[in-house]
């Protein structure tokens, strides 16, 4: 289970290069890291499942989180992952947390 995130509460026009690079290495890069360290096991058990925590400021606007929301909202890369990875008999899943 993935529940990982870092928050950037700041206006958009006030996020940083570095805000960015620290919340997209953490809620994405981290992520989809997570899936192919995972990968193998899964695939040598035959079973098992990536459940990923996100957020509901991927499906509403915030005003100070529009980044934070923008990087939540990952889920067509993880969907790619699972096609990909769902020929070893397991799935990933994503739940929005309200």
């Amino acid at each position: 289970m993935n529940n990982a995130a870092a928050v950037v509460s700041k206006n958009s026009t006030k996020v940083t290069a570095e805000d960015m690079a620290n919340t997209l290495g953490t809620n994405v890069e981290a992520s989809y890291h997570l899936c192919q360290l995972a990968h193998p096991l899964l695939k040598a058990s035959g079973n098992g499942s990536i459940v990923f925590i996100s957020s509901v400021a991927a499906v509403v606007a915030l005003p100070t989180l529009s980044f934070y929301g923008a990087s939540k909202g990952e889920e067509d890369l993880y969907v790619s992952a699972a096609v990909l990875m769902s020929k070893f008999y397991f799935f990933l899943s994503q739940k929005v947390v309200v």
